[in-house]
């Protein structure tokens, strides 16, 4: 019984494609693990209509408070 060459190559190609790890390079590996630990946050509930107008008060407070901790964050003009 001989084996041709293309006959062997069709039985051990797909068994060493399995047999093989698949590697996932380094940057994006720790992407996936930042990602797995991230603990998925709860969703805000949703205001009441009363709750509205004091809110959008409230906003622009909250926007300067945000603007400032992103300031202190990363500098975007050395970039």
């Amino acid at each position: 019984m001989k084996l041709s060459a293309n006959h062997i190559l069709r039985v051990v190609l797909p068994i060493a494609a399995l047999l093989i790890p698949f590697q996932v390079p380094a940057h994006e590996q720790s992407q996936v693990d930042q990602t797995a630990t991230a603990k998925p946050e709860a969703p805000a509930p949703a205001p009441d209509l009363a709750d509205i107008i004091p809110l959008a008060t409230k906003l622009t407070g909250r926007l300067a408070v945000l603007e400032n901790q992103i300031a202190d964050l990363l500098d975007i003009s050395a970039v």
